[in-house]
């Protein structure tokens, strides 16, 4: 409870001070400049004071007067600490303030009058109020693609319009299972999960549209959601030096919109009808039947098929599952069918066509075709050939560098500068998924943390991926753990 010498106090602070006996407190803020918006309808400021070592009661006051007239808003904070916050409340939408910021103490002198003392009126800055969120934006994955076959894709997020005036200044992503993490910064990026991507405040150039790289969640294939939200360009007051403020920057926020893309990287299962072994008959048609090939998760393109007769006829591309076709002569034909999925993936099967004159019999075929299926399945065809190595996926990942392939095998990275000079090289085996990108000490050391671009391909079986490259900080290819985060408070 306040005694009632302090509440007399106080009733004197809040009068113009008397003489100036005690020593002058001090006040000092985090400057908010004198342009832009600040998050509202209550703003808080963190505040550093320094006071008399005898204090009867200390209070700090901060002001906000409108533009253009009309009556000041008002906030006391009542207390001894050196460190504190002060919340002015209720300000108005679109109306651009004046803070400033005054710190008042009261003590007792030597023959028990009340001694008042308070620092100078000081200004904050000058801001305008956004209370009001963003709408709802857009998002799309691959600009609205149902389906995918590398864990790579790009997130189309558009922003919504901002009632309060201070337009979207960047975006936070998520995917699910996960939930939103708060981020301080627009900078801060993490692409296995969750994430801020956009630009430092005052230089919003690539919102409200933004197309942003990221890598899938791991796991089987099925569908990925992705969530995003939005937020405008309105700050939150960060504190003086040394002072810990959360939440320092981020503005109001949107409600979320989200979007869901298939992940598919198992080729089809091609199949004829009746089987690879076909037969016929020079000069005329012979039907061949590949609609029963299938794709459990994307399904088969029914205009994805790719047919080569063998017989040096033109090859068939971007065509139905079932054609006819003419062979020129009797003989046995080796052909190839292909299949794609609507997620892009290429399956095959080899098959044999005997074709023999009217009348006569067809020579033999010679055996089963070869299908792009996996081994012991229905119809009994051989092990597929391996498929050719391939990057899917090369990110940042949690502040490592993340390599996702296909299949197991050796990855060749040579690290470049920002303008092409080889600044190294090494080998690392993979296997198929994720994997951790990780330099020889010696080579990370050497590197230390600057920018560089970063080739990689992989080769397995005696087959070379094609090279992809990515930008990076040395520091993802360093072996060593992540030094732990530093939180001043």
């Amino acid at each position: 409870m306040i005694r009632r010498a302090a509440l007399a106090a106080l009733a004197g602070l809040l009068a113009v001070p008397a003489a100036q006996a005690l020593a002058a407190p001090t006040v000092s803020v985090g400057g908010i400049g004198d342009s832009g918006w600040l998050r509202g309808p209550h703003v808080t400021f963190h505040w550093r004071a320094t006071w008399d070592p005898n204090p009867l009661i200390q209070v700090v006051e901060v002001r906000a007067v409108p533009d253009g007239g009309g009556p000041a808003v008002s906030a006391l904070t009542v207390g001894d600490n050196p460190l504190g916050t002060t919340t002015v409340r209720n300000l108005a939408n679109g109306v651009r303030y004046t803070f400033t910021v005054q710190a008042r103490q009261s003590s007792r002198g030597a023959g028990g009058e009340i001694e008042n003392s308070s620092s100078p009126v000081s200004t904050i800055g000058v801001r305008r109020i956004d209370s009001v969120s963003p709408q709802a934006g857009s998002l799309q994955i691959n600009g609205g693609a149902p389906f995918t076959n590398r864990f790579s894709v790009t997130a189309n997020a558009v922003g919504g319009l901002d009632p309060g005036g201070s337009g979207v200044g960047f975006s936070e992503f998520r995917f699910s299972p996960g939930a939103f993490t708060e981020c301080r910064t627009p900078g801060d990026r993490n692409l296995d999960g969750t994430g801020c991507y956009g630009v430092q405040r005052g230089a919003f150039v690539l919102l409200p549209y933004l197309d942003q790289p990221m890598v899938l969640p791991p796991g089987p294939d099925g569908p990925r959601t992705v969530h995003v939200r939005f937020r405008d360009r309105a700050d939150v007051p960060c504190g003086p030096p040394g002072f810990f403020a959360t939440n320092c920057e981020l503005g109001n926020v949107s409600p979320p919109s989200s979007a869901t893309i298939v992940l598919d990287t198992t080729p089809p299962s091609v199949r004829l009808t009746p089987g690879p072994a076909l037969s016929g008959v020079a000069g005329q048609a012979v039907v061949l039947d590949a609609t029963s090939s299938g794709d459990a998760t994307s399904g088969v393109d029914p205009a994805g098929f790719r047919w080569d007769m063998g017989d040096g006829s033109p090859v068939r591309d971007n065509a139905p599952g079932r054609i006819e076709h003419v062979f020129p002569g009797p003989g046995t034909y080796n052909g190839e069918v292909r299949a794609r999925d609507n997620a892009g993936n290429p399956g095959a099967l080899r098959f044999t066509v005997a074709v023999g004159t009217a009348g006569a019999p067809a020579p033999p075929a010679g055996g089963a075709g070869v299908a792009a299926t996996p081994p012991g399945d229905p119809a009994g065809n051989p092990a597929p050939p391996r498929p050719a190595p391939r990057v899917t996926g090369l990110a940042v990942a949690g502040g490592r560098a993340v390599l996702i392939v296909n299949q197991r095998g050796t990855a060749q990275v040579t690290v470049r500068s920002l303008r092409g000079a080889r600044l190294g090289a090494f080998r690392r085996p993979v296997v198929a998924g994720r994997n951790r990108l990780v330099a020889p000490p010696a080579l990370a050391r050497r590197l230390g943390t600057r920018p560089v671009r970063i080739q990689v391909r992989i080769v397995a079986g005696g087959r070379v991926s094609s090279i992809v490259t990515r930008r990076v900080n040395a520091v993802t290819l360093n072996p060593q753990p992540l030094p732990p985060r530093v939180v001043r408070r």
